[in-house]
């Protein structure tokens, strides 16, 4: 199951997608998950992976708009 939730909220666009999965304990950012930190820190932006709530893990991604 995946949730995607797309708030723009002061001055802020935010992405936040979440799994309900497992997955790996440890994640290693490159290829797609490399890609996206740097697109969001090109525009002065972050990027962030955290474990969901129960389960799973949340990928955030926010730039100022």
């Amino acid at each position: 199951e995946v949730h995607v939730r797309v708030k723009v909220a002061d001055g802020q666009l935010t992405v936040a997608v979440q799994d309900n999965g497992i997955g790996p304990a440890g994640v290693t950012e490159r290829g797609g998950l490399a890609n996206l930190r740097g697109r969001a820190e090109a525009h002065d932006g972050t990027f962030e992976i955290r474990p969901g709530e129960p389960a799973g893990t949340v990928l955030q991604w926010t730039v100022p708009v």
